[in-house]
């Protein structure tokens, strides 16, 4: 079977590197397999691709870093050229831009299959909800990264779309025991609590919220330092806050780090506050590493974390709720070894290999890829 694959860019987000994390453990085995991207962007997930499937099946149709509203009407019909050159037999679509894009590219094409990989769990803009409901009746078939995903978005589709839905993990974990988190150590000696939080420095991901949050915790008396890992727009605006509310000494921008293992390592607790997601990798990772982790209840989040069982979760998105939480995690943190031991057995029962192999098999033999 000749598959494309659409994505947004080579960005370093949840989607792109759950790409490179079917892709390296067998899920297209077999299949004749290219990816391509709007436009270039700015992470490693090109570097996975290039490396698992060759240089030649990775591409981009700009070098631009984002996909704005002026490359993706530019790129509609460089799309439709790719196609017409390619001939697939599935389209993969991922995010919305890609997903708008690759369905209006799609109709020229009316034998080829149409699968939207859904990440997302609502729009942004009005108007990207009704585009994708007006066309939905190309997507022949849908993936979801997490049933909250799926729920969250079914309505975009309409109550027409009867379309298969399958669900496909995006993330391939073990339980990291061997080499224990900082507050599996015994640590930290000094008192001083180290918080840590990855991902892309967008507004989604609230990293804003959670600086303001830890103002709250250091004047409550506590000794924490948060490190926040990731890049992005929202840079130059979370420097600022961090001059204004004098944070220079408990907050750091990292930038990006590739690896983060060994900052969950050197940590005590993990912390999430996004108000959006689908799957959030990045908290499943931390749970692996079996660490006391901190999420808003959004997205994926809800399908998997528990309060007070396998997390914390804070009762909201904004400053305050999000300080309670993380207070609740630093008074409850030597004695947080029962929520710990039931995350790791969340992702031993839910996100090893073992228990992924099932979703992953129903969804190939859903579109006959074995």
């Amino acid at each position: 079977m000749k598959i494309l694959y659409l994505i947004n860019s080579y960005a370093d987000g949840g989607a792109e590197h759950g790409l490179a994390t079917l892709v390296e453990n067998g899920f297209f085995q077999g299949h004749d397999l290219s990816v391509l991207a709007l436009c270039k962007g700015t992470g490693w997930a090109c570097e996975r691709l290039r490396a698992a499937l060759g240089r030649t099946r990775v591409g981009y149709l700009y070098e631009d870093e984002d996909v704005g509203n002026a490359v993706l009407a530019r790129a509609i019909p460089r799309l439709v050229g790719a196609l017409m050159d390619r001939r697939p037999d599935v389209l993969f679509l991922s995010l919305p831009q890609a997903n708008l894009a690759g369905r209006l590219a799609a109709l020229a094409f009316p034998a080829m299959r149409v699968v939207a990989f859904e990440h997302t769990v609502d729009y942004r803009r009005r108007s990207a909800g009704l585009l994708m409901r007006l066309t939905a009746g190309r997507v022949n078939a849908v993936f979801y990264d997490a049933p909250e995903t799926w729920a969250s978005i079914r309505r975009a589709y309409g109550a027409g779309w009867s379309g298969p839905a399958l669900y496909v993990p995006l993330t391939v974990l073990r339980c990291r025991e061997d080499e224990p988190c900082r507050s599996r150590r015994g640590e930290p000696d000094g008192g001083v609590l180290r918080i840590l939080t990855t991902g892309r420095l967008i507004a989604q991901k609230n990293q804003e919220n959670l600086i303001r949050a830890i103002r709250i915790v250091v004047d409550r008396g506590h000794r924490v330092v948060l490190d926040i890992a990731g890049e992005g727009e929202e840079r130059g605006r979370l420097q600022t806050v961090i001059h204004e509310l004098g944070l220079e000494r408990h907050v750091t921008l990292l930038g990006f780090i590739r690896d983060c293992a060994p900052l969950r390592r050197g940590s005590d607790i993990y912390v999430q506050v996004s108000v959006r997601e689908g799957l959030c990798i990045a908290v499943l990772e931390a749970m692996a590493e079996g660490m006391l982790v901190v999420a808003t209840d959004v997205g994926g989040i809800r399908d998997y974390g528990v309060d007070g069982e396998n997390m914390i979760k804070a009762a909201g998105t904004e400053p305050p709720a999000i300080a309670d939480a993380l207070i609740r995690a630093i008074d409850g943190l030597k004695d947080s070894g029962r929520i710990r031991g039931n995350a790791l057995d969340t992702i031993q029962h839910q996100f090893t290999e073992a228990a992924i192999t099932g979703a992953w098999s129903t969804a190939q033999s859903a579109l006959c890829m074995r």
